[in-house]
């Protein structure tokens, strides 16, 4: 399967749910966001934090929880990341990595 195709220096929304054993929506987690490049389909480089568009208060690499929809929430701006192929990686505090493969054009 292909990385997903999305334009430069524009803004990705990008959306999760999480939930416990008993599909009951867990509100109190910590999800934050990086970017690492990759080469030939290996990850190279140093983890970036993501940035959020503008000059928001909380434009650091932390989801939003969104209460009325029951999901995490980010604004990806890509304007600071290069061409190429990325992965985008979701950390929990938990200590789980959930990772999507983006091609940057």
């Amino acid at each position: 399967q292909g990385a997903a195709l999305c334009k430069i220096r524009s803004v990705i929304p990008l959306k999760f749910q999480l939930t416990d054993a008993h599909g009951a929506p867990v509100p109190n987690a910590v999800g934050t966001l990086t970017l690492q490049k990759m080469s030939n389909g290996t990850l190279s480089g140093t983890p970036i934090d993501a940035t959020e568009p503008g000059n928001q208060a909380d434009s650091d690499n932390v989801f939003d929880y969104l209460s009325g929809a029951d999901l995490y929430a980010y604004e990806l701006d890509t304007t600071p990341f290069s061409r190429g192929t990325w992965q985008i990686q979701t950390r929990l505090d938990d200590g789980s990595i959930h990772a999507v493969v983006v091609g940057l054009k």
